[in-house]
């Protein structure tokens, strides 16, 4: 995220992101994961932005269960597209690209494809107590998209910057939770 934020159209920022490309891309051809001491067990998606003073401990918790964050609802909000002095084109792109100004639905349908797209096994809902914005949605997106692809998740409290609003032992409970139900419904998968 940082070198997207600070790098961002820079030319060294595309150079980064052509070598992680590259290098991401060379893994999977060869069947890596993303660790080489922890075989990947889930596919996940982390909806909100990150909990940067516990960057690390949440890092660790989804390593050490084997859960790889493949994909995020989170970059595309700052994906602004717009053509120079367009001033209506400038206002629509800024209006329509962060969730909370589009609909439910579109939540809904866009979350439901990425759980296809990258056949995601859970779902990570950060429930940040700076964006209430988002939070109070998510636990209707959380049902929409289990009814919508049978895609399990969990929801755990936290703030992208404080860190007096964030519980490691809440956020490990609820990722031991999201293990065994994502471990459920994949032998469920199983016997189908």
């Amino acid at each position: 995220m940082a070198i997207i934020v600070f790098a961002r159209g820079t030319q060294e920022g595309r150079d980064l992101f052509h070598l992680w490309h590259d290098e991401l891309a060379e893994k999977v051809k060869l069947g890596k994961g993303p660790w080489k001491d922890r075989e990947e067990r889930y596919r996940i998606l982390w909806d909100g932005i990150a909990c940067w003073p516990y960057l690390n401990h949440n890092y660790k918790t989804l390593k050490n269960l084997g859960m790889n964050v493949v994909t995020s609802t989170y970059p595309k909000s700052w994906t602004v597209t717009y053509e120079t002095g367009d001033i209506e084109g400038m206002a629509k792109a800024y209006s329509m690209n962060v969730y909370p100004n589009r609909n439910l639905n579109y939540d809904v349908e866009n979350m439901v494809s990425l759980a296809r797209k990258f056949q995601l096994d859970g779902i990570v809902f950060h429930s940040n107590r700076s964006c209430k914005l988002m939070d109070f949605r998510q636990y209707e997106l959380q049902r929409r998209i289990y009814e919508g692809c049978g895609v399990p998740s969990v929801i755990f409290d936290g703030d992208q910057t404080d860190p007096r609003l964030f519980s490691e032992a809440q956020y490990e409970t609820r990722m031991q939770a999201l293990a065994e139900m994502m471990e459920e419904s994949k032998g469920k998968k199983g016997r189908d």
